[in-house]
């Protein structure tokens, strides 16, 4: 664990307040568990605090391709600004579709789900290249169902769940 710090009276702490959790959850997701190289790709569906987090992750990671998917215009019009390559309002146009088509076919080295929606985390399968990994890290109580076969066998992807407990098992995560 890391030394703690003292945030200083004169900080607004609806400013920092993001840092002690979204940030370093989705820059952890890419820093510590994808570890992608420059001249990878990465989407990152859901761009909040943590999506926002995973996505610059990547880019300082030196991905080359950046894909930012969301349904909220503002939130894509702030990942543009902080670095995404490509904006997708799934709203108005098929993810996997377009995340697809960015890439000449053959889909993103990884994906980032922060929404923890059943349909939102197949498509971020569904967009893998070959090989590609998956990361969902949304605390849900939805289900996910897929064909380990066709969606993860065929597709050599993979697909990591990263919780809280698993973190704290491994004791990274203190309570």
């Amino acid at each position: 664990m890391g030394d703690p710090f003292v945030i200083k009276d004169d900080i607004d702490l609806h400013e920092v307040g993001p840092l002690g959790c979204g940030y370093i959850t989705g820059s952890g997701t890419v820093f510590n568990t994808l570890k992608p190289r420059p001249c990878q790709s990465i989407a990152v569906f859901g761009t909040g605090a943590v999506g926002l987090a995973a996505m610059m992750a990547g880019r300082i990671s030196g991905c080359t391709k950046v894909i930012a998917v969301d349904i909220v215009p503002s939130r894509l019009e702030l990942a543009k600004q902080l670095g995404a390559t490509d904006v997708i309002n799934s709203k108005k146009e098929d993810a996997v579709k377009k995340i697809k088509e960015l890439t000449n076919g053959y889909g993103v080295d990884y994906t980032v789900d922060t929404t923890g929606l059943s349909a939102i985390m197949k498509n971020a399968i569904d967009a893998l290249a070959q090989g590609g990994t998956e990361a969902a890290i949304a605390v849900t109580p939805h289900n996910l169902e897929f064909s380990t076969w066709n969606d993860l066998a065929l597709a050599t992807v993979r697909w990591l769940v990263l919780t809280l407990v698993t973190l704290f098992h491994k004791l990274t995560f203190p309570v």
